[in-house]
């Protein structure tokens, strides 16, 4: 039997080119995605159900909540709840795999994540920000860091309470002072 009819033919290169260069486009490729939101796990961070009842956690791409401590991260998590939760969203240019996604989040025609950078909730985050986007969320950072309003406001100095007073020692010195009684007789 001869080799060549045990193995098939070999692809030609050009095909072997396509083929390489196809892969990756698939593995970034973007999409849309409906569904109700059903809470919100972070201040950058909610979850969907799409079709098929699927739950995806959903990151909002472009954005970075404050620093952790800061009043604005609990505005931002108060604000998602009331504007978000429950209500139908449309999930645009989503990367990501399985059940974790990135997206540009709309309800009705606006750019929700543009929103929460300009009025301070959030931050922009260049990394994950889609290309497209740039101009208008460095754009919406700049004004609210302008305005100085949600994670742009300076934190309030917190006063640090002086630490609590240390119960005496059993044997530190009593407050008197030492008191020595002379020995008794026969001792």
């Amino acid at each position: 039997m001869r080799a060549s009819r045990i193995f098939p033919a070999p692809l030609p290169a050009s095909l072997l080119l396509f083929l390489a260069l196809l892969v990756p486009a698939v593995a970034h490729a973007e999409f849309n995605l409906s569904g109700q939101v059903m809470r919100v796990l972070g201040p950058d961070t909610i979850e969907v159900r799409g079709p098929g009842e699927v739950l995806y956690r959903v990151h909002l791409r472009g954005t970075t909540p404050g620093d952790p401590g800061h009043p604005a991260a609990f505005e931002t998590e108060t604000r998602l709840i009331s504007d978000l939760v429950g209500r139908h969203v449309t999930l645009k240019n989503v990367t990501g795999s399985g059940t974790q996604l990135e997206a540009v989040v709309h309800y009705g025609q606006e750019d929700f994540n543009r929103e929460l950078i300009e009025d301070g909730m959030l931050r922009f985050d260049e990394e994950t920000a889609e290309p497209g986007l740039v101009y208008d969320y460095t754009t919406a950072e700049d004004k609210a860091r302008l305005k100085a309003i949600g994670v742009w406001r300076p934190m309030e100095p917190r006063e640090t309470p002086p630490p609590p007073a240390l119960p005496a020692h059993p044997l530190a010195e009593p407050e008197g002072g030492w008191q020595f009684r002379p020995a008794a007789p026969g001792s």
